[in-house]
């Protein structure tokens, strides 16, 4: 963390808005990796405010996502969904683990407000988007989704047979 403060200071020093925000994004990382998610929130909004004024869509594509799971750990769930969906309105850019990511925070907000339906879409769009890349894990992590939704359901059988399954792709 001090590494990445001390880059911070370094390119605001500079003058230099892309290290800045490479900078506010290694904070960020630092933050969320020790479970500080409130401290990243902050140095996320400073991220992606500074992403949007300067044109660095990428970045604030791969960031926006983190955002809102961060906000729905801090139960802000009406700001979780928003940046979720802002965060999977920006596909076009073509960032295809940050849209998974970005459904991964809906998917959240939609099972913790009781709309199946709208989190079934959710892990299923996941699980479309990690068969296409080919990464196991991240299918994996969209059948356990499918997993929650069928038992959030009432789908017992399905669920048990799904996680059976994410279980077996993860340990691969």
């Amino acid at each position: 963390r001090a590494a990445q403060q001390r880059a911070l200071e370094a390119a605001r020093a500079a003058g230099s808005a892309e290290d800045e925000a490479r900078a506010l994004g290694g904070l960020t990382d630092a933050a969320y990796a020790e479970g500080r998610l409130v401290t990243a929130s902050r140095h996320l909004e400073d991220h992606l405010a500074l992403c949007r004024t300067h044109g660095f869509a990428r970045m604030e594509a791969s960031y926006r996502p983190m955002y809102a799971i961060a906000l729905f750990s801090q139960l802000r769930l009406d700001d979780a969904e928003e940046q979720s969906r802002l965060a999977i309105a920006s596909r076009h850019i073509g960032h295809r683990r940050a849209e998974m990511i970005a459904l991964h925070g809906a998917f959240m907000v939609a099972l913790y407000r009781g709309d199946a339906s709208g989190a079934r879409s959710h892990a299923e769009q996941n699980i479309a988007i990690a068969r296409a890349l080919g990464t196991a894990l991240f299918e994996a992590e969209g059948l356990q989704q499918r997993s929650m939704t069928e038992h959030a359901l009432g789908e017992l059988d399905a669920a048990r047979a799904t996680i059976a399954t994410a279980l077996e792709l993860a340990r691969r």
